[in-house]
């Protein structure tokens, strides 16, 4: 067996028209537990091409890992980017387990951690996690 990270580009779904795609980083040894990455960059800048290096560097120690594209403000508007990124979510869910652990993870944040002193509202991207969290508890 390769004890490389495979990296592949998937495609997640349609969100304005157009297809949105995705990275997804598989673990040479899985341990069970995916994660979601959602780049920063104030919703006018940045895609899913940040996040390589903690894809690779996740996926090194276990974590099955999908970097998921969003709409920017320029291309549409709010809440266009919490459609594509739960549009990632579901697919993540089916395909690689990833839905469990993010709304696990964003549930404890929220019963557990004042937002204020949270991570989670460092970037845009955080801000969406944050909306899909309450999307999710709220369905």
């Amino acid at each position: 067996m390769s004890e490389r990270v495979g990296v592949e580009t998937v495609v997640v779904g349609q969100g304005g028209g157009r297809e949105l795609n995705a990275d997804l980083y598989r673990a040479p040894s899985p341990n069970g537990v995916g994660i979601l990455l959602i780049h920063g960059g104030s919703f006018i800048q940045g895609d899913r091409s940040q996040l390589h290096g903690y894809g690779i560097a996740l996926a090194r120690i276990g974590y099955t890992c999908l970097a998921c594209e969003y709409r920017l403000a320029r291309e549409d508007k709010w809440p266009a980017q919490i459609d594509d990124v739960h549009t990632a979510l579901a697919i993540a869910g089916t395909v690689v387990g990833i839905e469990l652990f993010v709304i696990a993870w964003v549930r404890y944040r929220f019963l557990h951690v004042s937002l204020r002193n949270s991570l989670l509202m460092v970037t845009c991207g955080g801000a969406i996690v944050v909306a899909i969290g309450v999307l999710i508890g709220s369905s």
